[in-house]
């Protein structure tokens, strides 16, 4: 006969067709019994003493409760007269407890240290507990109710029996309880619901009652309404046909004479001879005849309509008579009306000191208008809308012009401020138009003055002295202002406004020609344009030497680049080798664990340290076994993916570099705002790879098992090999350790 065995513990495969297979079967007992006393008892068990060396995996027990306890740290036991108990408890990590099944401990006591599995019985209490909590027992005369909280109570004679623990048979009812507790509680739900709804029920009815007699005698009363209505209509019928019979009479005819209704008709009634018809209104009457009064009830003035021939209109007669005081009619061709009326003349105002007074009453502005065929195309206000704030401020004089659409142009083309008597121009101040030479005046003496004498500015009477601009410095002890706004200005230089210095707000522009500077150029920026994105500083009168800017990167030609301090850039380019091309990517490296960036994604660090120096709370590692198991390892290939905050950054310079594009009339990049047409960080491919995932790392080992963490925006998790390796290594110990006892029991 042969007989198998399997593959752990050779243990027989016997063949019951064949004899003796009880002989297997004994032996496969024998072998289970020493594998489960192994297992109970640990591989090496011994009474715990003072003064022993106890290595990690040895079991000892405790004699005095009779507990078993497996060590956790190397190390020599406590001397004399230290307990076992004392020495777990000054070094708590030295020992991890063995429980098999329930430990029985007897007789609950107080001031007695319990452990989790211990089984008590407590007499008084009519109580059997299991602990659930390592503790110590409350000192007397506290009872094991009172350590509730670390117990599980087994058996409690004290208990109260609760309905819901008593079985209820809903074969006849019918109803879901199936404890009496349930059982009660829906008879007595059913109960309160059914004495509610007849309480409803009950005030329903007595409702209808009353809305049913409500109705009875609203009927009556409608009855009476109903016979009412009847006889006024009647009355109403007779009413109307006696006004049809008499006929419709329509309003007076409104043209200043007087009618009276006769005979369901109106009839003109003369006044009386030698007296004329006096309307009395705000406003003249429509339609007036000639030689008709009218007496303006705001102003209490009279006047008469008179017709010399050419035509009629309003005189003024009151105080005497006299010319138009009061009113003068829109049709009167001689003169004008108060408002509303448009002169087709021009004014002439001959007198001596002539003078226009424009009063405004409000906060709006008092202005004169220009326009070509109606559309506006300059204001000067005598007093613009700045409130006046005192201290001569507000109320200032301004220049303002139009578009051709007769659109407001929005900034002044002139302001001169009443306070301060200061003028601002919208655009450049030029001199000398007649010519290539031109002279700015100070104050009222001529004797200072700048002069363009058509080569050089010539500063006179005042603290700034200039030279050649071209050869020499400019200076100036107090400002010198150009504004086009509150934040820009322009000088020009000639008539033909193709050479002049710009301030935009932001930089200053020289249009027109060169700018050589015989000494040092001090300022907070300096900037060089051959367009709008492109530039060049040169260096030396060769041209040799030059910082070029294009395309969004620098080039230093001619020489080499010494930086004295520290550098700081946003990156830097990766390439492959010293001849690759490079790529859109860039490169950074961070402390601690030299982190590597790409672009805007930790891809994870170059180094992991070990030195010991840098180590503290130094410990074994515990079992492995369990843990290890639980690790995935798996086979794959890479995927095609870039992290969202890659995808912003690429996205971000693409538009970039399309505006840049469209500004020089190129072709813009093939990226899209979806960030479709990036180029991923990292590519498809079909290369068959060995690894873990790394947040299932983490999630079986510890956090820092990989970096990062699952789903990160900015950062690609990356596994911390020695946390691997040393997980990997102990329970590679501990399968050597079951391997070499499992060996040590063949024969």
């Amino acid at each position: 006969m042969t007989t198998e065995y399997t593959e752990n513990f050779r243990l027989n495969l016997p063949d019951f067709r064949m004899g003796p297979w009880h002989d297997l079967i004994n032996t496969n007992t024998v072998t289970i019994d020493e594998l489960l006393l192994s297992v109970l008892q640990g591989v090496d068990t011994r009474p715990w003493t003072n003064n022993t060396l106890f290595s990690v995996g040895m079991t000892a027990v405790d004699t005095v409760d009779n507990t078993f306890w497996v060590c956790s740290v190397t190390h020599t036991s406590a001397a004399v007269p230290t307990t076992f108990a004392q020495d777990r408890a000054a070094h708590p990590t030295y020992w991890a407890r063995v429980v098999v099944g329930v430990a029985p401990r007897g007789e609950w006591k107080n001031s007695t240290h319990y452990l989790p599995n211990d089984m008590v019985s407590s007499a008084p209490q009519g109580v059997v507990a299991v602990c659930i909590t390592e503790h110590t027992s409350s000192p007397a005369p506290a009872t094991i109710r009172t350590d509730q909280a670390y117990w599980s109570f087994i058996i409690d004679s004290q208990a109260t029996l609760h309905a819901n623990f008593i079985v209820y048979d809903n074969t006849g009812s019918g109803v879901a309880a199936t404890n009496v507790q349930t059982a009660l509680d829906l008879t007595f739900s059913n109960d309160a619901t059914n004495k509610a709804n007849t309480t409803t029920n009950t005030n329903n009815i007595a409702s209808l009652t009353t809305r049913m007699t409500n109705n009875e005698n609203l009927d009556t009363t409608q009855s009476a309404n109903i016979t009412t209505n009847t006889a006024n209509i009647a009355s109403v019928t007779g009413r109307v046909a006696t006004l049809e019979n008499a006929g419709y009479i329509t309003d007076a005819p409104y043209d200043d004479k007087q009618y009276a209704r006769r005979n369901h008709a109106w009839s003109v009634v003369a006044p009386p001879s030698g007296i004329s018809t006096i309307n009395i209104s705000d406003t003249p009457p429509a339609n007036p005849l000639d030689n008709t009064f009218w007496l303006e009830s705001d102003s209490g003035a009279l006047f008469v309509r008179y017709n010399d021939g050419d035509g009629s209109q309003w005189i003024g007669v009151s105080g005497g008579g006299g010319a138009t005081t009061g009113y003068v009619d829109t049709g009167d061709q001689l003169r004008v009306a108060k408002a509303g009326d448009t002169m087709t003349g021009d004014l002439h105002i001959n007198k001596s000191a002539p003078s226009i007074f424009l009063d405004k009453t409000d906060a709006a502005g008092v202005a004169i208008y220009g326009t070509v065929a109606g559309s506006m195309r300059w204001r000067m206000s005598l007093g613009n809308t700045t409130a006046e704030s005192g201290s001569n401020a507000g109320c200032d004089f301004a220049i303002l012009g139009y578009s051709d659409a007769g659109v407001s142009l929005g900034v002044p083309a002139l302001l001169l401020r009443r306070d301060s008597g200061n003028a601002q121009f919208l655009g450049s101040v030029t001199v000398g138009i007649g010519g290539s030479t031109g002279t700015y005046y100070f104050g009222n003496t001529s004797t200072k003055y700048l002069n363009y004498d058509g080569t050089n500015f010539n500063l006179v009477g005042g603290g700034l002295i200039a030279g050649n601009i071209n050869a020499g410095q400019l200076l100036a002890s107090n400002n010198v202002v150009s504004a086009v706004t509150t934040t820009t200005g322009a000088y020009q230089f000639g008539t033909s406004y193709t050479k002049y210095l710009t301030f935009d707000g932001t930089n200053f522009n020289l249009v027109g020609g060169s700018l050589i500077v015989a000494a040092n150029i001090i300022g907070t920026e300096l900037k060089t344009q051959s367009n709008t994105t492109d530039g060049i500083v040169r260096f030396g009168s060769a041209g040799t030497n030059y910082l070029w800017y294009t395309g969004g990167v620098f080039t230093l030609n001619g020489g080499g680049l010494i930086i004295n301090s520290t550098v700081t850039a946003t990156g830097h380019a990766c390439r492959a080798g010293l001849s690759g091309a490079y790529s859109g990517n860039y490169f950074n490296l961070n402390q601690p664990g030299v982190a590597l960036w790409i672009d805007t994604t930790n891809v994870g660090n170059i180094t992991v340290t070990s030195d010991y120096r840098i180590k503290k709370d130094v410990l074994d590692l515990p079992g492995m076994w369990d843990t290890v198991k639980g690790l995935r390892p798996i086979k794959y290939t890479q995927a095609e993916f870039s992290p969202p905050s890659h995808v912003k950054l690429k996205v971000e310079e693409a538009l970039k570099a399309r505006k840049e594009a469209e500004e020089k009339g190129e072709a813009p990049p093939p990226v899209k705002p979806d960030g479709d047409g990036i180029e991923p960080m990292f590519p498809a491919d079909d290369i068959e790879r060995w690894g873990f995932i790394a947040h299932e790392l983490q999630a079986t080992l510890i956090p820092t098992a990989a970096t990062g963490v699952k789903d990160s925006p900015d950062h690609i998790q990356s596994p911390n090999p020695f946390t691997i390796i040393a997980a990997l290594t102990k329970a590679l110990q501990e399968a050597m350790t079951r391997i070499e006892v499992l060996e040590s029991k063949i024969v």
